[in-house]
C-alpha cells in the first residue's frame, strides 16, 4: 500500500517480488506498507526518488588493482590497470594504445618509482614495483591517469592461529541468556590452550531500518581463558531496549573478543547474529495484538578477524 490512510494506492508484487508504478513529483517520502494476507507486521517505510541527470561530457577513466592490500619492504607489488572512455550516453569502450605514467608514492608522499604503460586492445595494462628493503612503512599510493590506489607497507608478522565462532542453532526469546562458543586453533589444527580472553557483548540497532536513535550499548563484559580444546564460551544476555515509543526497532547482539595466547599473539574476533530481534511494533495498520517480544531463530557467524602482536614473535 502506497500513501496514508486518507489517500493511497494498492500494488501487487510480481513473481520476483517487485511492484512498479509511474513516479510523480510528490512521491518523495511517501509512506509504504508491505504486507501479505498472513504477515502484516512489516514496519512502515518511506519511498525516495533517485533522480538521474545523465552525463554531460565524455570522460576517460582508469581503475587500478593490486594483488594484495599489504606488503613488506622488499616485496613485489603487482599492479593491473583498466582504461576506458565513458561517452555522454553512458556507453563505454576500452582505450586501446593509450600511454600512461604509473607512479608509486611512499608514506610521505614522495615519488619513489614510476613506469610507462601502454594499454592493449582491451584497455588493460600491468606492471610490477619492487619495494625497497629500507623504506618508510605506512600508507603508500599508486597513481595513474587520475586514479589513486592505496596500499600499506608494514613489517608485519604472520599469524600462527585463528579463532572462529561456532554456529548457534538453538531457539531463543528476548530476555533469554544464550551461550555462544568459539575455538582457537593453530593453522596445523592444534588447540590453543590457556589463551586469555577479554570480551564484550554489544546491542546495536540494525541500520537498514530508518530510526537512528536506537538504544545501543554494552550489555555484558568479562574475561575467561580457552580450555584444553581451545574452546571459549560467552554468555549473551538478549536484553532489549526499554525505550518506549511507537517506532519499531530491530537489534543485533555482537560478541567481540580479544584472544591472546601464551606467546603474546593477539587476535580480535566478532560474532554477529544474522537474524535480529524486534523490540517494538507499529500497529497503525493492524488492529490486532501481538506479543511484544517474539521468539526467533538466530545463527551467530564469525566475521573477518584481525590479529595483533605483543612483543617480538618469530615468523
Amino acid at each position: 500500500r502506497i500513501g496514508d490512510d486518507k489517500k493511497n494506492m494498492l500494488l501487487t508484487t510480481n513473481a520476483a517480488g517487485e511492484a512498479f508504478r509511474t513516479a510523480t513529483s510528490k512521491d518523495n517520502w511517501t509512506p509504504l506498507f508491505a504486507y501479505t494476507a498472513q504477515d502484516k507486521y512489516c514496519p512502515k517505510l518511506y519511498s525516495e526518488r533517485y533522480p538521474y541527470g545523465g552525463q554531460s561530457t565524455a570522460d576517460n577513466i582508469v581503475e587500478l588493482f593490486t594483488d594484495r592490500a599489504i606488503y613488506r619492504p622488499g616485496q613485489t607489488v603487482h599492479v593491473a590497470a583498466i582504461a576506458y572512455r565513458v561517452e555522454t550516453d553512458k556507453q563505454a569502450h576500452a582505450l586501446n594504445g593509450k600511454t600512461y605514467t604509473l607512479k608509486l608514492y611512499d608514506a610521505r608522499g614522495r615519488n619513489i618509482a614510476e613506469k610507462q604503460l601502454t594499454t592493449d586492445e582491451y584497455g588493460k595494462a600491468s606492471s610490477d614495483f619492487l619495494l625497497p628493503e629500507q623504506m618508510l612503512t605506512g600508507n603508500c599510493r599508486l597513481n595513474m591517469g587520475g586514479c589513486n590506489q592505496n596500499i600499506r607497507v608494514e613489517t608485519y608478522k604472520r599469524p600462527t592461529f585463528d579463532v572462529a565462532f561456532d554456529e548457534y542453532k538453538e531457539r531463543y526469546a528476548a530476555g533469554d541468556t544464550i551461550t555462544v562458543s568459539a575455538r582457537a586453533k593453530t593453522y596445523s589444527g592444534v588447540a590453543v590452550q590457556q589463551a586469555k580472553v577479554r570480551y564484550q557483548v554489544r546491542r546495536q540497532q540494525s541500520w537498514w531500518w530508518r530510526s537512528m536513535d536506537g538504544d545501543n550499548g554494552v550489555v555484558a563484559t568479562g574475561e575467561t581463558t580457552t580450555d584444553a580444546d581451545g574452546l571459549l564460551k560467552v554468555n549473551v544476555p538478549l536484553v532489549l531496549s526499554k525505550k518506549e515509543d511507537k517506532t519499531p526497532r530491530f537489534y543485533q547482539f555482537v560478541v567481540e573478543a580479544d584472544i591472546t595466547d601464551l606467546q603474546g599473539e593477539s587476535h580480535y574476533v566478532a560474532s554477529v547474529g544474522n537474524t535480529v530481534l524486534c523490540a517494538y511494533y507499529n500497529l497503525a495498520f493492524e488492529n490486532q495484538k501481538r506479543p511484544k517480544y517474539p521468539m526467533a531463530h538466530q545463527s551467530f557467524q564469525c566475521c573477518r578477524t584481525n590479529y595483533r602482536w605483543k612483543g617480538e614473535i618469530p615468523y
